[in-house]
C-alpha cells in the first residue's frame, strides 16, 4: 500500500525530503513504464542505491534494465521469477554441494526462503555495502548468470556452518545476520580467492532454464487451478444433487400426506 511504500522510500532514500522525492519519482516513471509490474517491494532499495550515484533519468533505465533483464519476472505481482530462479539454484546446489542440499530439504528449508532478498535487492541487503556494489558492477559487466554463481559460493563457503543446526531459523539467521555480511567481493567473484565452483553455466544456458523453468511453474499453476476449478463444479454439482433429492423427498411426504388423508376419508363411517 501506499504507507507501505513512503515508509520504504524513506529507509532506501535517505532522510531528507528532496532524496525521498527524487526516489519517489522515479519509482512512479517506472510503474508506468511497466504497469505489468507496478510498484513490487526492494524496487526502493535498487532505485534508492542506484541515485547515489547516478541522475534520476539513469537511475530510471538502470532500475528498468534489472526488472526486465537481470531478473525477469522477478517483479511480478505473483514474483514468478523469484520461484524460478530459486528453483534453478536449487537444481544447481544439489550438483555444487550435494550434502548441504539434502540436509535443507531434511530441514523443511526452501531457497526462496533465503535467497529471495539477495536476488530482488542484487545482495544490498545481508551483505556489506561495498561488497553489494562490487557484485552489481560484476553482475553488468557479466550477466545474470554471476547472480547465481555468487549465491553457489555463499552457500558453499557456509556449508560447515550450516551443516552444524538442524534448526531452520537458526540456518536464515546464520546466512542474512552472519555470514554474508563478512563477505567482501573477492570472496565471492571469479578471478579472486574465491572457491572454484564445480557447476558452471553462462548466460545462454541460464536464459533457457529460466524459460523451460517458467512455463513449467506456468504450466503447474493453470493445472492447479484447472483442479480447484473442477472440483468446485462438482462440489456445486452435489449440492444441486442433494437440494434435488431433499426436494423430492419433501414431495414423497406431501404425497404420503395426501395419499393418507385420501384413505381415512375413503374409509365407510360407523353407524350409531
Amino acid at each position: 500500500n501506499e504507507e507501505e511504500q513512503e515508509e520504504e522510500e524513506e529507509e532506501a532514500g535517505g532522510g531528507s525530503e528532496q532524496e525521498r522525492a527524487s526516489l519517489r519519482r522515479v519509482l512512479l516513471a517506472l510503474a508506468v513504464a511497466h504497469p505489468d509490474i507496478g510498484y513490487t517491494q526492494s524496487m526502493n532499495f535498487l532505485a534508492g542505491t542506484s541515485l547515489i550515484f547516478l541522475t534520476e533519468e539513469e537511475t530510471f533505465h538502470l532500475v528498468s534494465y534489472i526488472i526486465t533483464v537481470v531478473l525477469p519476472d522477478t517483479f511480478r505481482p505473483d514474483l514468478l521469477g523469484t520461484f524460478v530462479d530459486a528453483d534453478i539454484l536449487s537444481q544447481l546446489l544439489k550438483l555444487e554441494c550435494p550434502d548441504l542440499a539434502a540436509h535443507f530439504a531434511s530441514v523443511g528449508i526452501e531457497l526462496p526462503m533465503i535467497t529471495s532478498k539477495w536476488f530482488m535487492t542484487l545482495f544490498l541487503l545481508n551483505f556489506p555495502t561495498e561488497t553489494a556494489l562490487c557484485l552489481w558492477d560484476a553482475i553488468f559487466a557479466n550477466g545474470p548468470v554471476v547472480i547465481f554463481q555468487v549465491a553457489l559460493r555463499v552457500l558453499k563457503l557456509a556449508e560447515a556452518t550450516l551443516l552444524d543446526t538442524d534448526d531452520p531459523f537458526a540456518i536464515i539467521v546464520r546466512l542474512s545476520e552472519g555470514t554474508a555480511r563478512g563477505y567482501e567481493a573477492a570472496d565471492l567473484l571469479i578471478g579472486t580467492r574465491a572457491p572454484p565452483l564445480f557447476v558452471t553455466i553462462d548466460n545462454g544456458t541460464l536464459a533457457i532454464l529460466r524459460k523451460v523453468g517458467r512455463e513449467r511453474l506456468q504450466a503447474k499453476v493453470a493445472e492447479g487451478v484447472a483442479r480447484r476449478a473442477a472440483r468446485a463444479a462438482q462440489m456445486e454439482e452435489e449440492r444441486a444433487l442433494r437440494q434435488s433429492n431433499d426436494e423430492d423427498e419433501d414431495d414423497d411426504v406431501v404425497v404420503g400426506e395426501v395419499q393418507g388423508a385420501a384413505t381415512v376419508a375413503a374409509l365407510p363411517t360407523s353407524k350409531t
